[in-house]
């Protein structure tokens, strides 16, 4: 919004600095950016005439048609949405304003995304993870998980049941429910706060307090922000420990 870049435009102009912006169309989620085609050339044409911004292009996310069951109607529908960001960029072209960037794609239609004629850059951030969402509700299969929660068993009120020491505060599933790395016979019912509540099959009635499990979570990008670092393992060798530098940042 040209309210967005005024301010922007004052402070590099101010410190004598060029900064490259884009505009996000909105092509269908409608959470944020602007109306395809003439609205978005009109704001281009603002921003092209303020001091201190270099307009390098668009983006577009493609997010209300992730997670639709039927696989025709996603490819279809995903190719009718990009195909309102590619138009508009060829617009901006044609009124001589450059279009560098043409940015789109989630991890849950990247596979689609890619292959569309005009698109420069995917935005998948999530793909580096992998979770049930992208699995179950996106059908993607072709990625392997990389995000796990390793957790505690710290109670056995029942022979079909064990409660761990991860809940909300810990681990995401609202839009999928997390998974117990190879134990099909284990289950989350449900988590609160700082529990876990697991069904168990009759197979996994050994399962004793002080044992340990491996979770894949439902949800990767609400389950990264509830914690301070990532530990990489390579096998069963822990190589490296990555900060979350951002956490906490959010206010």
């Amino acid at each position: 919004h040209i309210d967005q870049a005024l301010p922007i435009s004052a402070a590099m102009a101010d410190s004598g600095q060029q900064l490259r912006v884009i505009i996000e169309v909105d092509i269908g989620l409608e959470r944020v950016g602007v109306a395809p085609l003439e609205p978005t050339l009109e704001l281009a044409r603002q921003l092209k005439a303020l001091p201190g911004i270099e307009l390098a292009g668009i983006m577009g996310y493609e997010g209300h048609l992730l997670a639709l069951e039927d696989a025709e109607e996603k490819d279809t529908r995903i190719h009718e949405a990009l195909d309102q960001l590619v138009q508009t960029a060829d617009l901006l072209r044609t009124e001589g304003i450059p279009c560098e960037i043409v940015s789109c794609g989630g991890t849950g239609s990247y596979l689609i995304s890619a292959t569309h004629p005009g698109i420069t850059e995917l935005q998948a951030g999530g793909a580096i993870f992998m979770d049930q969402f992208y699995r179950d509700a996106c059908k993607i299969n072709n990625l392997d998980f990389a995000l796990t929660l390793v957790v505690t068993v710290v109670g056995r009120p029942a022979a079909d049941r064990a409660i761990i020491d991860a809940g909300r505060k810990s681990i995401h599933q609202d839009s999928n429910p997390c998974v117990v790395v190879g134990r099909d016979d284990i289950h989350v019912r449900s988590l609160s706060a700082e529990h876990g509540d697991l069904k168990l099959a009759p197979s996994a009635a050994d399962l004793k307090i002080g044992d340990r499990l491996e979770m894949i979570p439902g949800y990767s990008d609400m389950t990264t922000v509830l914690h301070n670092q990532f530990h990489g393992f390579r096998g069963n060798q822990r190589e490296l420990v990555w900060p979350l530098e951002a956490r906490g940042h959010l206010q």
